[in-house]
């Protein structure tokens, strides 16, 4: 049970998220309570900075994608698996001019059931080219299970290629984000871009990139690693994952690993899920 995020908070509170039985002996510095928020031993620490902690222990499946050559969103199935779990979906777009702001997609839907948008907005742009990409990241509580149809509204006007990323979340403690992060540099084109999220320690966060241009993306910070890239005509998208992540911001940094040559408008999205 996650702890308060505000008023009063104890020991015993802390020591029993972190598995502990309640009123045993306990000390503040236990690595299973500093686990909790991933403090380091004997460091200062204040009762405060375990408000939203908790003991979660998520882990993330990815379960494939589907493409597509036009501006609709790229419908596919998915097989879930029984039981409750976070369905997770995805969504990047090529968009083939600048003057295209709409945001991408409008809905999405897992089994007819709609999803509710995490983060997600409009396009980046490599000025050069005029070309730039949308992402966007998607969730639902469900039952569902087997093979279920991910589906969605088109990309938006001036929408081409596209890629739909879908994931299962289970063992977090709630089954909206924690947090949500967005970054780009589309003002500042370069072979590289950070996003930065908070997380809660135990939990999940997924990451989804795209850049204007031919290329392949690498990316560090935590224990994030791609479980999927996709080369369209004009672009380059990835999605990320971590779990068992510790608690606090980190920091992730996308590099493009070739056709270096070319500098891209990075459109980076994050979520996380405790």
């Amino acid at each position: 049970m996650t702890l308060p995020s505000s008023g009063t908070i104890n020991l015993n509170q802390i020591h029993v998220e972190a598995g502990g039985t309640s009123n045993t002996l306990a000390s503040i510095n236990d690595s299973d309570i500093r686990g909790l928020i991933g403090k380091g031993s004997e460091v200062q620490m204040s009762f405060s900075e375990w408000y939203g902690a908790s003991a979660a222990s998520g882990t993330v499946s990815f379960l494939g994608f589907s493409s597509t050559t036009t501006g609709g969103f790229a419908n596919g199935n998915r097989t879930l698996s029984s039981g409750n779990k976070l369905v997770v979906v995805v969504s990047a777009h090529t968009m083939a001019s600048s003057s295209n702001t709409s945001t991408n997609p409008t809905s999405v839907l897992c089994g007819g059931v709609a999803m509710t948008k995490a983060v997600g907005g409009v396009p980046h742009y490599n000025s050069v080219s005029g070309i730039g990409t949308q992402t966007s990241i998607w969730y639902l509580e469900t039952t569902q299970s087997g093979s279920t149809l991910i589906s969605g509204s088109s990309g938006g006007t001036g929408a081409q290629d596209g890629v739909a990323y879908t994931f299962e979340i289970t063992g977090t403690t709630a089954f909206t984000p924690y947090a949500t992060a967005s970054a780009n540099n589309a003002g500042s084109e370069a072979l590289s871009e950070t996003i930065t999220v908070d997380g809660q320690s135990g939990g999940v966060t997924i990451v989804v990139g795209g850049f204007a241009g031919p290329g392949t993306a690498a990316v560090s910070g935590g224990n994030l690693s791609i479980d999927q890239q996709n080369a369209e005509p004009f672009a380059q998208y990835f999605v990320a994952s971590a779990s068992n992540i510790s608690g606090g911001n980190t920091t992730y940094t996308v590099t493009k690993t070739s056709n270096t040559g070319t500098n891209s408008a990075f459109s980076l999205h994050a979520a996380s899920f405790g």
